[in-house]
C-alpha cells in the first residue's frame, strides 16, 4: 500500500523546527530506542494493529503529521502514508532524506546509542533443537512434505562476518511425512523413502550439505538472500555440487542460515518413478527435483 507519488508531500528537515504537528517515527520499537527525533512518537507501521491503533491515538483525520522511517532505500515512510492516506488523513508529509539524512546532517537525536554487538566469530556449532531442514517430493498430481532431524554441523565466521565454511548433517532415520494425517499412510512413505528405492537409509543414515565459498550478492536486502553459496550435497555414499542462495545473517547468539533449493535426485543415485531412467510411467512418474528448507541455527555454544 504505497502513495502514488503525486500524492507525497516532503518536508525539508530545516522547516521541522516550525512545524506544528505530529512527528510519527514509524521504524521498530528497537530502531527507535537507539535513536529518535525529539519530540517524535512510535508508531511502527510494521505491525498489523497500526491501522486500527494510529486512529484511536489521533481521531481528527485532519491532524497534521509529520512520519520519518530510516529514508532510501527504505520505504517505510512511505508504507505509512499510504495506510494514513487509506484511513482518510489528509495532511500527511514525509520528513525529507529520513533519519539517516538527517543524522548524516550531524542534526540532534536522542536515545541510547546503537545497541548492535560486533558479530560472532569463529567457529559456531549447530543449534540441533532449533534447526529445522523441511523436504518437498511431488509428483505430477501430488506432493508430499517432511521434516528430517538435523544431527550435527558448524559455521566457520571470520573477523569481517563473513562465512568461511560450514556443514549441516542431518539423521535419515529421523525422516518424518508431514502432510498424511493417517498415520499408516505416513509410515508407508517414510519406509519407502529409507528403502533401497530412494535414500537407503540403513546402509547411509546420514546426509549432509557442505558449506564452501560464500560470495557475498551485491546490493541485497534484509529478507533476501545475501549470499551466493558453493556447496556439496551428499546422500547415498555420493556427493553432488550444487550452488545456492543463502540469506547468512548474525543474530543474538550466533548466526543463522536459510536457504530454500532444489536438487536433482538422479544425481546422488535415487533413481525410483525418473523419467530420466524409465520410459511410459505415467502416474508413476516421480520428479526428479526435491525441494530443501534449511533453517539452521549456529552458536558459540550449544
Amino acid at each position: 500500500m504505497l502513495p502514488e507519488p503525486e500524492t507525497i508531500t516532503f518536508l525539508p528537515a530545516d522547516d521541522l523546527e516550525t512545524f506544528e504537528g505530529i512527528i510519527v517515527d514509524v521504524r521498530t520499537p528497537e530502531a527507535y530506542s537507539e535513536a529518535y527525533i525529539e519530540n517524535a512518537v512510535n508508531h511502527p507501521v510494521y505491525q498489523v494493529d497500526f491501522m486500527e491503533k494510529f486512529p484511536e491515538a489521533y481521531p481528527d483525520k485532519s491532524t497534521k503529521v509529520l512520519v520519518y522511517g530510516d529514508g532510501d532505500p527504505y520505504k517505510a515512510d512511505l508504507a505509512a502514508v499510504g495506510r494514513l492516506q487509506f484511513l482518510g488523513y489528509t495532511n500527511v508529509c514525509i520528513l525529507e532524506g529520513g533519519l539517516s539524512q538527517w543524522q548524516a546532517e550531524s542534526r540532534p537525536v536522542l536515545g541510547s546509542g546503537s545497541a548492535s554487538a560486533a558479530p560472532v566469530s569463529g567457529k559456531l556449532i549447530l543449534d540441533t533443537d532449533r534447526t529445522k531442514v523441511r523436504w518437498v517430493g511431488r509428483n505430477l498430481t501430488n506432493q508430499h512434505n517432511g521434516e528430517i532431524a538435523s544431527r550435527s554441523g558448524f559455521l566457520e565466521i571470520d573477523a569481517s562476518g563473513n562465512p568461511l565454511s560450514g556443514q549441516v548433517t542431518v539423521n535419515m532415520r529421523q525422516m518424518v511425512c508431514l502432510d498424511l494425517a493417517d498415520k499408516s499412510l505416513a509410515a508407508g512413505l517414510i519406509g519407502h523413502l529409507a528403502s533401497s528405492d530412494f535414500f537407503e537409509v540403513e546402509k547411509y543414515p546420514e546426509a549432509s550439505f557442505e558449506l564452501g565459498k560464500a560470495t557475498p550478492i551485491e546490493n541485497a536486502t534484509y529478507g533476501l538472500p545475501n549470499f551466493s553459496v558453493s556447496g556439496v550435497l551428499s546422500a547415498r555414499g555420493l556427493a553432488l555440487p550444487i550452488t545456492i542462495e543463502a540469506l547468512i545473517e548474525p543474530i543474538q547468539d550466533g548466526y543463522v542460515f536459510q536457504s530454500v533449493f532444489s536438487f536433482d535426485r538422479t544425481q546422488l543415485g535415487v533413481l525410483y518413478g525418473s523419467g530420466r531412467i524409465f520410459e511410459r510411467l505415467g502416474m508413476h512418474l516421480v520428479n526428479d527435483l526435491v525441494s530443501l528448507d534449511i533453517l539452521a541455527f549456529f552458536t558459540v555454544s550449544k
